[in-house]
């Protein structure tokens, strides 16, 4: 049992150590923008922040378990571009000009894209079943339906100060593990019965 977690403690170790090594040598190159830390043998976090990207830029380790993006410009990420990051926990995506989500990888934590352009997130979380926490702040999303959250797992989620103007009834209905809901500043005026009926207790915040 101790030989097999010390093999285990090890191989993490040099693991990170490889990529962090491999993320450094990409830095060095002319054309990788980013900066890589690893500060402990499991996280390996990339910052591509305040960049003035366009597009997602090539050298990223596939291992790569927390990517900074937020403060560009990009307008568009290719929908499976994401899926190669395989350890991906979190992921910051907040104040781009983004339009529409890609894919997530599946085991992803937290997904934060506020102040973007998104109008549909129809799909975009299906099936991501470690998922505890999606940001969407200050998007321009009018209308939240049944279809909104298919095959998604969560347990918070926040649509602050957005265009929100519609929430149909059993949107939530379908997610076991939610228990906040933040719907701070936006537009609805009235509420659909049953609108926020969903089967575990949580916590309503508008």
């Amino acid at each position: 049992m101790f030989l097999r977690y010390l093999f285990t403690f090890l191989f993490s170790c040099s693991y990170v150590i490889f990529a962090l090594a491999d993320c450094m040598n990409n830095a060095s190159g002319e054309d990788f923008v980013c900066t890589c830390e690893s500060p402990n043998r499991y996280w390996l976090i990339v910052n591509c922040s305040r960049r003035g990207l366009v597009h997602l830029p090539a050298g990223i380790p596939e291992n790569t378990t927390h990517l900074r993006l937020d403060n560009n410009n990009l307008t568009k990420i290719a929908s499976d571009a994401l899926l190669r990051f395989f350890q991906l926990k979190e992921i910051s995506l907040d104040f781009n000009k983004l339009t529409e989500l890609p894919k997530f990888p599946k085991y992803i934590n937290r997904i934060s894209a506020n102040y973007n352009y998104l109008k549909s997130i129809d799909g975009v979380f299906s099936n991501l079943t470690r998922l505890d926490r999606i940001m969407l702040n200050g998007n321009p999303i009018k209308k939240l339906t049944k279809t909104s959250f298919q095959g998604a797992h969560f347990r918070r989620i926040d649509v602050c100060d957005s265009a929100l103007e519609q929430i149909e009834p059993f949107t939530f209905a379908g997610l076991q593990s939610i228990n906040e809901i933040h719907l701070q500043k936006i537009q609805i005026k009235g509420l659909m019965e049953n609108a926020f009926f969903f089967r575990s207790k949580g916590m309503i915040e508008m």
